[in-house]
């Protein structure tokens, strides 16, 4: 079918909105003592090892909408953690897009207070000055967002944030690293074991990226995880479970920012068919081995596409 008149230029239109919005905030953002990185992410410098970040990341508007919105995504990583648990994972040093963060993120609007979110949010609409947008974000970021990074400025301030829930099954391999950087073996042996092997003698896992981050982690640390003693995981019965299809790019970017993985959801919208197939068929994968008093098809999802996105 060929795509209506206009079509193809209103899409253009909207993609150079986005990046001239994207790109007046970066330079704004510089002003303010920030660097871009070779990815387009703006750094601050925190602690000796751990930097703040900010993306810009813009939501995916109406067609033919004129206008974009922004989302800002604020981070925080520990570098040696990312980078060890990249290395461990076996991902090539040079595979920027596919190593692990080692940080925790959250979407600037959710820093900002609830009596305070009566704003439109962050909207550049076509003919308008992005320079005023971009001093408004500037603004929020260093307001809210700075703060937060500050919070995060030391690995044991890391650790607490990434135990909390929205963190802890995303980043569960960046925490286990931390806890034996800082001397906390106990805890990240609990940690790792909290997914639990689908069989034994010898274990086998469900998710086989994992197994061999357990083998290269118990290598690497001298730490015996003891894998033979630990409990199989209950599974359902698969025959009652169909595939789980997702068709549209906003369910995978919903289901990303409802289990914190707001830094990846900008990247939904880029996803192909067959990487929407793909993240289907890893969802169903997860779902089947979800406990039974536990199962979400949404966190599956989730789940499944920070996996794709970010392994």
């Amino acid at each position: 079918m060929c795509p209506r008149p206009g079509t193809q230029a209103a899409i253009l239109s909207r993609v150079r909105l986005d990046r001239r919005a994207q790109a007046a905030c970066a330079a704004e953002l510089e002003l303010r003592g920030m660097r871009k990185d070779r990815d387009g992410r703006l750094e601050l410098d925190l602690a000796p090892g751990i930097t703040g970040g900010v993306a810009i990341s813009a939501s995916e508007a109406p067609q033919g909408a004129g206008f974009t919105r922004l989302d800002p995504i604020v981070s925080v990583r520990h570098h040696e953690s990312g980078e060890l648990v990249s290395v461990l994972l076996g991902i090539p040093s040079g595979c920027s897009i596919q190593r692990s963060g080692g940080l925790v993120s959250t979407s600037l609007a959710e820093l900002i207070p609830r009596e305070e979110r009566s704003r439109a949010g962050w909207v550049l609409e076509a003919g308008a000055d992005a320079a005023d947008l971009a001093r408004r974000v500037a603004d929020d970021v260093v307001f809210y967002g700075f703060p937060f990074m500050e919070r995060l400025r030391s690995a044991e301030a890391l650790t607490r944030e990434m135990e909390r829930p929205r963190h802890r099954d995303i980043r569960r391999m960046d925490l286990a690293v931390l806890y034996m950087l800082t001397g906390r073996q106990e805890d990240a042996r609990r940690l790792l074991m909290e997914v639990q092997p689908v069989s034994q003698h010898p274990p086998v896992f469900a998710n086989n990226q994992y197994a061999k981050f357990l083998d290269a982690f118990s290598r690497h640390f001298g730490l015996d995880l003891d894998l033979a003693s630990w409990p199989v995981r209950e599974r359902v019965d698969q025959a009652l479970f169909g595939r789980i299809n997702i068709r549209q790019n906003g369910v995978v970017r919903n289901a990303l920012i409802n289990i914190g993985r707001a830094d990846l959801a900008g990247q939904a919208a880029g996803l192909s068919e067959s990487e929407l197939r793909r993240i289907s068929d890893r969802s169903t994968e997860i779902f089947r081995d979800m406990p039974k008093n536990d199962m979400n098809l949404g966190r599956a999802c989730g789940l499944a596409a920070a996996e794709f996105l970010d392994p």
